[in-house]
């Protein structure tokens, strides 16, 4: 009997020596990709070295009220046929990133005098890099304060099919983070209260103690009110994992995040923030009504567009289908909005094959389809607009 009990314990021991084991390696297995994932994904897992902000640098993003950019406006230098203007607002698409000059009628020459020598028009591009449609429609309304637009003046705004992320937080760092920007990239944030649009500013200053927190896990307590909780460390299934122990549970947790999950579907991690209910699709499609309803109550002219990434051909943009549902609410309500990527779908079907056809991210610190469009790419893109304000001057006519 002792025997058998002794055979028995020697058993058990064995089998909790290999359990003991296979938990080692998958925790070191689990450590080894946690870390390599901060390196590659950090929204997926947190990676604190991306966050290296430094007090006085920080002070110029709090200084200004709409984060960065506020001041930024390229104009039009040639003079204008016609008494037009036009007042073109959005993120580095709109202006035009990476590039200043483009080859028209065997001359260099800027975007705006382009779209000038297409229109007649004064051009004003108020077009900032990094911009969500929230902060470039809260420059819309700052211009208006100011007195720059003028009644029968063309407003322009876009939204970039991304920029639902931009809309959905306060930091855009959240969304980028990256250890060599040495400025917090805080934000405005529209909330929206019975079909109405708030403003949640900027903090106004941010202690030393209170950039060693944002440093450390990407907010503080002045940033995190109202902050998407699928951006913030562990808050909720989907945001953010970290390197801690148990690593295996935090692997695990990493493979639902919000930046991952969708792809396994074929889809960008953006696509799931325009679902009916969401209030980031929400606060999305009032920032283009009130875009809309505010030029009509001041007598401008208004157009709306959205603009494509590479991945959203095929998959919101067809030859024969617009499937953007931004799109088909504001044409079902009767607003100008107008979509660049149904019309490159449907006039150069060429990108359905070679979704990168008009793309390439080599100039601006992307791969050769994301992020920004090539010089044809905007040259479609000038001529698009140039025929959109073209119109509202033959209906005035």
């Amino acid at each position: 009997m002792i025997v058998i009990q002794n055979h028995f314990s020697k058993k058990m021991v064995k089998k909790i020596i290999y359990f003991l084991f296979l938990i080692f390696w998958l925790e070191t297995i689990s450590l080894i990709a946690l870390f390599l994932l901060s390196k590659r994904l950090p929204n997926v897992v947190f990676d604190p070295k991306n966050y290296n902000f430094d007090l006085e640098s920080s002070k110029k993003n709090l200084n200004d009220p709409l984060g960065w950019g506020s001041q930024d406006l390229t104009e039009s230098t040639i003079s204008p046929t016609n008494k037009c203007r036009v007042h073109m607002f959005g993120d580095s698409f709109m202006s035009f990133t990476p590039y200043n000059l483009f080859e028209y009628k065997n001359e260099s020459i800027s975007p705006e005098n382009i779209i000038s020598l297409k229109t007649g028009c004064k051009i004003f591009n108020y077009g900032v890099d990094g911009y969500g449609s929230d902060q470039a429609f809260l420059k819309f309304k700052d211009q208006i304060k100011k007195k720059n637009i003028l009644p029968e003046d063309i407003v322009i705004l876009s939204h970039l099919t991304e920029n639902i992320l931009r809309n959905s937080t306060r930091n855009l760092s959240l969304l980028y983070p990256s250890s060599a920007d040495s400025s917090t990239s805080l934000k405005p944030k529209l909330k929206l209260n019975k079909e109405k649009l708030s403003v949640l500013s900027i903090p106004k200053n941010l202690t030393k103690s209170e950039l060693a927190e944002i440093n450390q896990k990407g907010f503080t307590a002045k940033t995190k009110k109202e902050e998407n909780s699928l951006f913030i460390l562990n808050a909720v299934k989907g945001s953010p994992s970290e390197i801690k122990f148990p690593y295996t549970l935090n692997l695990s947790k990493a493979f639902f995040s919000w930046h991952l999950f969708p792809r396994y579907y074929g889809k960008e991690k953006w696509y799931p923030f325009y679902s009916e209910n969401s209030i980031h699709y929400l606060v999305t499609k009032q920032i283009l009504k009130e875009f809309h309803t505010t030029s009509t109550k001041n007598g401008y002219k208004s157009i709306t567009l959205d603009l494509p990434l590479a991945n959203d051909f095929n998959k919101f943009f067809q030859s024969n289908k617009n499937n953007f549902p931004l799109t088909k609410y504001l044409k079902s309500i009767n607003l100008n909005h107008h979509s660049f990527g149904y019309y490159l779908a449907k006039y150069y079907p060429v990108v359905l094959r070679d979704k990168c056809f008009f793309y390439d991210g080599i100039n601006d610190g992307g791969d050769i389809c994301n992020f920004h469009f090539n010089q044809k790419g905007y040259i479609l893109m000038i001529n698009f607009l140039s025929e959109l304000i073209n119109d509202f001057l033959v209906q005035k006519s």
